[in-house]
């Protein structure tokens, strides 16, 4: 939509939001909207509208308010500006949205630890992990959600068995098994990434343990129709051993695009093995353990077009020439020069 046409669907409602701290909206008119349309008609207006455009059109009569019911993809923003708001944000949604496919919550500011914080973002997602299929929460190091909320996040996904996209972006969970509980019950999934998670269990120095790679990659191995796998994680631990890597490829015949981070010669020589017949683009980031050579086997195994080695120190142009002419499927390079 328009941004003209975006405005014709407001002058109807109000200027401000003015749902309440329990998420209900108020001063919504009895009267018919200017605006009559069939109920999915104004569902798919409301669908290109922001969640707060969306409760200013809620506002302007009962038939806009009913349409939020049909609405399937949910986009919820919390900064600086809206950060006190973030409780009723996740209670207006949990009371209008009941028909949710697809979730993405971004947060650039911490949310409060409160009980009351933690049951609204529950009760967003309560009843309807058996219709999502995507979800997304992606905060910051500055926004790592409270402990008691990711809690929620865990029970309220686990049993997410249509879910086709994961994606959890520096997130705290109680423990290892948290995690695990998470990834649980996944048979569809097709996109995961992983970005940054730690536990409330300290390392050795008093610093919060940030996950490795062993503590999911069975779980990982088990997602047969996986495509696309980002796993970005701390720098922390020694890299994992080769039954580790060994098991996590073996499982993802279907992987098309792989990202990660601190993957060693052991770890590029287990993709070589596995073989991976539809992986196409490959991002190593921060590999500075792996040698060209390693790179080269997997070029001869897996039909890459995309590569990017930007973190490997080519020596000479020789090593280039030698992706090049090994790579027969290769379009694009990254490197480091």
């Amino acid at each position: 939509m328009d941004h003209k046409k975006s405005e014709e669907v407001l002058h109807t409602a109000h200027e401000e939001v003015t749902y309440t701290r329990n998420g209900d909206i108020t001063n919504c008119s009895q009267q018919p909207s200017q605006i009559c349309a069939p109920q999915e008609i104004l569902t798919r207006i409301m669908s290109y509208l922001s969640l707060e455009e969306m409760a200013r059109c809620a506002q302007a009569s009962k038939p806009w308010l009913r349409a939020l019911a049909g609405i399937q993809e949910l986009n919820i923003n919390i900064d600086f500006c809206n950060q006190n708001d973030a409780r009723a944000i996740f209670n207006f949604a949990s009371k209008y949205f009941h028909n949710l496919s697809r979730i993405n919550i971004r947060c650039v500011a911490p949310l409060e630890s409160s009980s009351r914080m933690c049951d609204a973002f529950s009760d967003l997602l309560a009843g309807k992990s058996k219709y999502l299929k995507h979800f997304v929460y992606d905060a910051n190091f500055l926004s790592f959600p409270p402990v008691n909320l990711t809690n929620g996040l865990v029970q309220c996904l686990k049993d997410a068995t249509n879910l086709e996209t994961l994606i959890i972006d520096h997130c705290m969970f109680e423990s290892d098994h948290d995690i695990l509980l998470l990834l649980t019950n996944k048979p569809q999934l097709r996109r995961l990434k992983l970005c940054n998670l730690s536990t409330l269990h300290k390392a050795k120095d008093g610093v919060a343990k940030y996950c490795s790679m062993e503590t999911f990659h069975e779980a990982i191995a088990s997602f047969h129709q996986l495509r696309e796998l980002e796993l970005l994680l701390n720098y922390h631990d020694p890299s994992p051993d080769t039954p580790a890597w060994s098991i996590l490829f073996s499982g993802l015949k279907e992987l098309r695009k792989l990202k990660i981070n601190y993957i060693d010669d052991t770890g590029l020589m287990e993709i070589a093995r596995s073989s991976l017949p539809h992986l196409q683009d490959l991002n190593l980031r921060y590999c500075h353990a792996i040698s060209i050579d390693r790179v080269i086997d997997v070029l001869h195994a897996c039909p890459i077009h995309t590569l990017d080695v930007s973190s490997l120190q080519m020596e000479d142009d020789a090593h280039i020439k030698e992706l090049s002419r090994v790579g027969n499927s290769l379009v694009n390079l990254t490197i480091k020069v």
